[in-house]
């Protein structure tokens, strides 16, 4: 009941309090990344602030709220702290090095009862109530962070969904974007993209100008992308421009906004861009499935279809999340009319809007509906029984969402199946299902083979023992290098005289360390790592140190 009363009276305030502006969570504002930027596999989903001089800095409560959800992990957002604030926002203070001493304990605590560094915790309203500016944490870099840094997101408190955080906070920003080159791509193939050439682009004076203005082209089925950034400042970091629109004699046939982009989306940006020239470029065209909020306005798929030889005029206009704006002016033509492919009653034409599924004696997959992005004409070998590999093509095709593959195994076989591995080019997957047939899950094309996996880890101390015995006595902490060269690190373990203790994994660096605390016993240690993988191969290395 009072956690009813209290939820209903923080809603009331919500209203009062929703209009409260919001303040930096660090103490200066120096951006080295901003929402929407292409990342590997990903959009970035909020701001990431420079942390001068490393990590331990002190990160502050963007505005009044609650703590209501904190995580750990070696992977991902690290340690992290989810903060419900006003007016239906969720704060996301990621890659900490560790929280302030009331949340620090409590973490602490509940990492020991589960025996687990690992952990996700949910607090209640009144447990870890914030004020704005208050100390919440220190920033760091764990997880999967490449660096010290502090990542900052807003989310929608109901569905999660990041939102673009530069659209509340007020930042001093008086830099228009720039653009280095646009290029052009024949989409008669409505399965691939076909790169056909770039133009450069000069910056003069704000103004943006086409090295060449009157563009010709080979092709009458096309789609534009470009090459550009943003900064806040003359000298900032070079983030991605928030908003674009393409005009074709004066027709708006294009425009997106990064905001709202869902992390069901994330992978999209393998879509979105592309290499051209060697430069990672934008593309102002879409596949058949796309996702709804990024686009405000668009007309056949953003593509361009020259109907004649006129010249036609094409106009981008480029602006950032405080109104700053350029554009871009030329004139395209083409030369030829080049019709697309047809393909007719192809037997494996997989339709992304539909289901799909595939069967042979030794294997099966499936893909749900809306897996992938765009349709696609696969070509699918089964040599399971002579080589002991399938593939599926083509490679380069984006998954949307996850599919599943399955293999018939020999009774032979099926005496480890909980041990065997589906590697591929780009991925490396466990059973989620062993036995007569083993089940996996499928997020790419590629070629995939079965393999066992019947080792344990290695584990070893991160400096030589010998050395290790005589600084142990002065050392603040015991490391360990931990790796597995197949299925992966699954769990890990330290015991000190056959008690469990908290150890920290950093995927990143393979290591796992143990902080000496009030709780650490002197004299001998008798000291056991534990590590398995991630179907359940163990190794043990035990040593004695004395303290």
């Amino acid at each position: 009941m009072k956690h009813r009363l209290f939820i209903a009276f923080y809603f009331l305030c919500s209203i009062v309090l929703g209009q409260q502006k919001l303040s930096w969570p660090l103490g200066s504002v120096n951006l080295t990344g901003n929402y929407g930027e292409i990342r590997p596999n990903h959009f970035h989903s909020g701001l990431d602030f420079v942390t001068e001089g490393g990590g331990n800095l002190p990160v502050y409560a963007v505005s009044d709220g609650y703590v209501s959800r904190i995580k750990i992990s070696p992977y991902g957002y690290g340690k992290v702290i989810y903060i419900t604030h006003p007016g239906g926002l969720l704060g996301v203070y990621a890659h900490q090095n560790r929280f302030n001493d009331k949340i620090e304990a409590y973490v602490k605590s509940e990492q020991y009862k589960k025996q687990s560094f690992e952990v996700e915790l949910f607090p209640g309203p009144n447990d870890f109530p914030v004020k704005q500016g208050e100390l919440i944490s220190y920033s760091g870099n764990t997880g999967g962070s490449t660096g010290p840094h502090l990542h900052f997101e807003l989310r929608d408190e109901i569905t999660e969904i990041p939102l673009n955080p530069l659209l509340y906070f007020k930042l001093m920003d008086s830099v228009k974007p720039t653009i280095s080159n646009v290029s052009f791509c024949d989409l008669s193939d409505p399965f691939q993209p076909n790169y056909i050439t770039t133009v450069r682009v000069k910056n003069k004076r704000d103004s943006l100008y086409c090295a060449n203005d009157s563009v010709v082209l080979r092709n009458s089925i096309l789609g534009i992308a470009f090459c550009g950034e943003d900064k806040e400042k003359v000298n900032g970091n070079s983030n991605n421009i928030y908003e674009v629109k393409l005009f074709f004699d004066d027709v708006l046939i294009y425009h997106h906004q990064l905001n709202y982009i869902s992390f069901d989306n994330a992978h999209y940006v393998n879509e979105f861009s592309d290499i051209m020239e060697k430069q990672k470029v934008q593309k102002c065209f879409t596949p058949k499935l796309y996702p709804l909020d990024m686009y405000k306005t668009l007309i056949n798929s953003g593509k361009i279809e020259l109907k004649d030889t006129l010249f036609h005029k094409i106009s981008m206009l480029f602006t950032d999340e405080a109104g700053n704006s350029t554009e871009l002016k030329y004139y395209l033509k083409t030369s030829k009319f080049k019709p697309g492919p047809v393909y007719l009653n192809s037997i494996n034409y997989l339709n992304c809007v539909n289901s799909y599924s595939y069967q042979t004696k030794n294997f099966e997959f499936y893909l749900p509906a809306k897996a992938l992005y765009n349709d696609a004409i696969l070509k699918i070998k089964d040599e399971y029984k002579t080589s002991g590999s399938v593939s599926i093509e083509p490679e380069n095709v984006n998954f949307r969402t996850s599919g599943i593959i399955k293999f018939n195994l020999s009774k032979k076989a099926q005496e480890r199946a909980d041990k065997m591995v589906l590697i591929s080019n780009s991925s490396t997957s466990v059973p989620i299902k062993s036995g007569e047939v083993n089940e996996y899950n499928l997020k790419n094309f590629g070629k995939f083979k079965l393999l066992i996996d019947t080792t344990g880890p290695k584990i070893k101390t991160s400096i030589p023992i010998k050395k290790l015995k005589k600084i142990f006595r002065n050392q603040g902490h015991l490391s360990f290098v931990i790796t597995d060269n197949l299925s992966g690190i699954g769990r890990y373990s330290i015991f000190i005289n056959d008690k469990w203790v908290l150890a920290e994994y950093d995927a990143k660096s393979d290591t796992l360390t143990y902080f000496f605390d009030k709780d650490t016993p002197n004299g001998s240690l008798n000291i056991m790592v534990v590590v398995l993988d991630k179907v359940g191969n163990s190794s043990a290395y035990k040593l004695n140190l004395q303290r």
